[in-house]
């Protein structure tokens, strides 16, 4: 099962996330350290994404950012799409 957050009644899928991030990553030719530097986000922080259960909401935005992406894309449940 992938590791979820859970914030009173909503669900936030961080393994969708971090596949996402992986994906982009390689994508640009990045480093886990200089995706790191690029974001302000520490590399500990972002690969623990990938296995954690909670996250620093700081982080999750910034990267969601990077990404272009909206925190729905990563809510279970959510309905929006686009």
């Amino acid at each position: 099962m992938s590791p979820t957050w859970h914030a009173g009644s909503v669900t936030f899928d961080l393994a969708s996330l971090h596949r996402a991030i992986d994906r982009e990553r390689q994508r640009r030719g990045l480093t886990w350290s200089s995706l790191a530097t690029e974001v302000g986000v520490s590399t500990s922080t972002i690969r623990r994404y990938g296995y954690a259960d909670d996250a620093e909401v700081d982080g999750v935005l910034t990267l969601l950012a990077w990404l272009e992406a909206i925190l729905e894309h990563y809510v279970m449940g959510s309905s929006v799409s686009g």
